[in-house]
C-alpha cells in the first residue's frame, strides 16, 4: 500500500508564492521534498498578496487544523512594514502565528520561519531599517519557540523565477535534513 502524501502548508504573503504558484519557492521546495523522499507532496499555498500578520491570523491559520500539515513555512511581514505597523503590533501577531504553528507538534525543523525579503536597490533607508528590525523580531520569536529560521539571501532580492529559485535553494539547504528524516 502506498504511503499517503506528505502535506506542506506555506503560510504568508505574496513572497510565499501567492501570485505565481507554479514556480513559487514553496512549489520548488515541494518538488525537492518529493524527489528526496520518493513520496507525493500535497502543497497548500495559503499566502495572499498584501497579507499582513493580522490577515494571516484571520484567514490562513485555520488551515493548520484543517490540513494537519507535516511541514509548515511562515513568510510574513513585508505588508506589515508597508502598512506602517509598529514593532509591538508585528511582534504580537508573530507570537500568535508562531504559537499556533508550534501547537501542531511538528517534528523539530519541520516548522520554519522565513525572513522578510531584503528590499531591492533604491528602497528608502527607513524601510530597510524597518525590515531589519522586523527580521530581528521574527528571528528572536522563532528561536524562542525552537522554530527553524531561514534568512533569505540578499542577492536573491530580485523578482521573478530566478528569485524564487534562489530562495528555494537557500530554504532547502536549511531544511533538507529535518524534512527528509524518517
Amino acid at each position: 500500500m502506498a504511503e499517503p502524501p506528505l502535506k506542506y502548508l506555506a503560510l504568508g504573503d505574496s513572497s510565499s508564492g501567492a501570485s505565481s504558484r507554479r514556480k513559487a519557492w514553496p512549489s520548488l521546495l515541494a518538488r525537492r521534498l518529493a524527489k528526496a523522499t520518493g513520496r507525493l507532496v500535497s502543497l497548500e499555498i495559503a499566502g495572499s498578496v498584501g497579507s499582513s500578520t493580522e490577515e494571516l491570523i484571520r484567514t490562513e491559520l485555520a488551515k493548520l487544523d484543517s490540513l494537519a500539515p507535516d511541514f509548515v513555512t511562515v513568510s510574513i511581514g513585508a505588508a506589515d512594514v508597508e502598512q506602517g505597523r509598529s514593532r509591538a503590533e508585528y511582534q504580537a501577531g508573530l507570537e500568535w502565528i508562531y504559537d499556533s504553528v508550534v501547537a501542531r507538534g511538528l517534528a523539530p525543523g519541520r516548522a520554519v520561519a522565513i525572513s522578510i525579503p531584503q528590499p531591492l536597490e533604491g528602497t528608502a533607508d527607513m524601510e530597510r531599517r524597518a525590515i531589519e528590525h522586523f527580521n530581528t523580531i521574527a528571528r528572536t520569536e522563532a528561536s524562542a519557540r525552537a522554530l527553524a529560521w531561514v534568512e533569505l539571501p540578499a542577492a536573491a532580492a530580485a523578482v521573478g523565477d530566478a528569485r524564487d529559485a534562489a530562495w528555494a535553494e537557500a530554504i532547502w539547504d536549511s531544511v533538507r535534513e529535518a524534512w527528509t528524516a524518517s
